[in-house]
């Protein structure tokens, strides 16, 4: 009965992340460039809560790659998943996070300085704190004709910071930055082991190992065009119906199992 209550908790535990993860991608369906996040729970085998109960050096999960993964999505955030909290620690599994990597629709602008990636690879911006990769190509210029992002950050190029100071500007389908009839710098896009990106925000990644990535040979930039949010609004309201049902069925659980456990309390006690 009391191991009914550990496993209601922790399903419990899962659904308060699902949650989380669903709010997170509602609140980003009009994030240029944006990809999900969803949650999943993978259990010990047998071998390992074996051990477990024995009290029995577990592997550290922390450091340890997930079995789960299917095509396009990546796990990267690893928490334990504990029964009960607070308490000794008896591991069933690990809750993680994966990203889906799908790209997301195109929406024309008619911006020249926006652009998106019609295949693999992510832009390369240098934030205050380093290098990182993004799929949102909402550029503009600052004062001093640097190419930044949405957010400020500065777009590299393979010859350095990305500076336009000019006229026309065209950004052809490899990358290269055409102004005034001249290539003055081109795109630095890189591709990465997805299982190796970290999100250190909306749309925002990093590299989890020190990697500058692999260089796209056709990164295929569509001048003019961003890349939307790849959330489906339908299916997160859905997911979102779903688990606050499983969540009140679990506290229903719960609740018996807390009504049987006082009446056997007192029966014993008479």
């Amino acid at each position: 009965m009391v191991e009914g209550l550990y496993k209601n908790s922790a399903s419990m535990q899962l659904l308060i992340d699902k949650m989380s993860a669903i709010g997170n991608n509602l609140a980003n369906v009009s994030t240029n460039g944006y990809q999900r996040k969803g949650v999943f729970f993978r259990q010990l085998v047998a071998e390992e809560q074996a051990l477990e109960r024995n009290q029995i050096g577990l592997r550290n999960l922390h450091t340890e790659n997930l079995t789960y993964n299917p095509h396009r999505f990546s796990p990267h955030v690893h928490t334990s998943c504990c029964r009960p909290r607070g308490m000794q620690r008896r591991l069933d599994g690990e809750i993680a996070t994966f990203t889906d990597y799908s790209p997301g629709g195109m929406r024309q602008t008619g911006n020249p300085l926006d652009v998106a990636l019609n295949g693999e690879g992510f832009f390369t911006v240098l934030t205050p704190d380093g290098v990182a990769y993004t799929r949102d190509g909402q550029f503009s210029l600052d004062a001093t004709g640097n190419l930044v992002t949405s957010a400020g950050f500065f777009v590299q190029g393979e010859g350095g910071p990305v500076q336009i100071t000019g006229g026309q500007v065209e950004i052809a389908p490899m990358g290269e930055i055409i102004v005034d009839n001249e290539v003055v710098n081109r795109l630095m896009i890189r591709n990465f082991d997805t299982e190796g990106l970290a999100r250190v925000k909306d749309a925002l990644y990093r590299p989890l190992h020190q990697s500058g990535g692999e260089p796209v040979e056709s990164p295929g930039v569509m001048q003019g065009y961003l890349e939307l949010s790849n959330v489906n609004i339908v299916r997160e309201m859905v997911d979102m119906i779903a688990v606050q049902r499983h969540y009140d069925a679990n506290g229903k659980v719960i609740r018996a199992h807390d009504e049987t456990l006082r009446k056997s309390v007192n029966n014993v006690g008479k």
